[in-house]
């Protein structure tokens, strides 16, 4: 029987991943691969095939490509489907499946898929994770090669990051002040950075490691997209803690370290569970002040003159620059945080902001009534009113309360 591979233009990182497990597997002599193209003209297609090993629907049979397509839930590229040898659909989900098994998820049904994510997440250990058939090391900032027995029993995060991503450079300087801090105390605490990026110029990415005081991965290295897909990378910056032991502690700690700063350590259960305490305490007992003063910053700006109302606004801006502020703020009746005012990072990790517009109503006569009054997207298509009063306020915090 013969195991078929139907799939779509392949992104330039993923094919040449595909024809070093394609030349492995024709060892046996039954796989096959049948590119079916989405270039846009011929040209095109034959420079793309050239460098593939394996067959092709010719380019000029589009209805074919077409009607093939068809039968698939082919919604982008790269697109991998396998067939087995009855011509059954065993998954669609074959890019995802290659780059994290490679060669190993062969014949690559479901049932060898399960063995093999069962038998990672038992046998998981910092070699596993970190080390590759070409590489037993890791790189300091210095360039130096550091084996990776060297951090066996320790335990290691894991920074998924982009050098040129503004939130992953302002985490690392959060992430620089956990680690000195541990390491001054004697903690058996390392880091592996792991570069996100394609684009970047080599000499780019060494000068940001040199700033960093610990490990990482060799850039571009293989077991980057391995690692990524392994762990169901969706956001970043993202920091995954490996124990002493090589198991997973804990799959994100970026958020916690963004709030918790030193206090999050050492990322167990145990002490989330401690710091979910500690947050609830500090909510049940905030005032006003507790949330907006922060050093010396103890006030708001005024854009319409002094009054006492008995409800207020205060608009904590995102705007990237004065002026943009200062136009868009000039057509409000309330309060704003000051422009680029340093709060505003504060707010956000308290709250937990993901997105704008994004409204928090806090108590007149308690410390704090409710966290999140109302979320709401403006997709120029769904049409909210939102009317605001302390009835409708205390109304919401009790629709919460029946909810929690």
């Amino acid at each position: 029987m013969t195991e078929i591979f139907l799939f779509a233009t392949m992104v330039i990182r993923f094919t040449p991943t595909l024809v070093k497990i394609y030349n492995e597997l024709t060892s046996k002599g039954d796989v096959e691969i049948v590119f079916i193209s989405s270039d846009k003209n011929e040209e095109s297609f034959k420079n793309y095939f050239s460098k593939m090993p394996w067959l092709a629907v010719p380019f000029s049979e589009s209805a074919s490509i077409t009607s093939i397509k068809g039968n698939f839930s082919f919604r982008g590229i790269p697109h991998l489907v396998f067939l087995n040898g009855d011509g059954n659909v065993s998954t669609e989900d074959g890019v995802r499946l290659v780059m994290e098994h490679q060669a190993e998820a062969y014949p690559f049904s479901s049932q060898r898929v399960y063995d093999l994510k069962d038998e990672a997440r038992r046998n998981q250990s910092l070699k596993s994770l970190l080390v590759s058939s070409s590489r037993d090391y890791v790189v300091s900032s210095a360039g130096t090669k550091i084996p990776v027995s060297e951090l066996e029993g320790k335990t290691v995060a894991l920074y998924f990051c982009l050098s040129s991503y503004t939130p992953c450079s302002e985490f690392t300087q959060k992430l620089t002040h956990v680690y000195k801090t541990l390491k001054e105390k004697g903690e058996n605490f390392e880091i592996v950075s792991i570069f996100m990026d394609n684009n970047n110029h080599p000499d780019v990415l060494e000068q940001v490691l040199s700033q960093m005081a610990w490990f990482a991965l060799p850039f571009k290295d293989e077991q980057i997209e391995t690692l990524a897909r392994y762990f169901e990378l969706r956001i970043i910056p993202r920091l995954v803690i490996i124990g002493p032991n090589g198991e997973t502690l804990n799959p994100s700690v970026a958020e916690l370290i963004d709030e918790y700063g030193i206090e999050a350590y050492p990322f167990t259960s145990e002490r989330l569970v401690e710091l979910s305490e500690i947050k609830k305490a500090k909510l049940d007992s905030q005032t006003i002040e507790d949330i907006l003063v922060s050093g010396e910053k103890d006030y708001v700006i005024d854009n319409t003159g002094t009054q006492e109302n008995a409800f207020e606004v205060v608009f904590v801006s995102r705007d990237r620059d004065q002026s943009v502020f200062d136009q868009y703020y000039s057509h409000m009746p309330w309060l704003a945080l000051p422009f680029g005012d340093q709060r505003k990072a504060s707010l956000s990790r308290r709250f937990n902001v993901k997105g704008i517009p994004f409204l928090v109503a806090i108590g007149r006569n308690e410390p704090i009534v409710l966290s999140v009054a109302k979320r709401w997207g403006l997709d120029g298509i769904v049409k909210i009113d939102l009317v605001i009063s302390m009835e409708h306020i205390e109304s919401e915090r009790a629709m919460l309360l029946r909810l929690t």
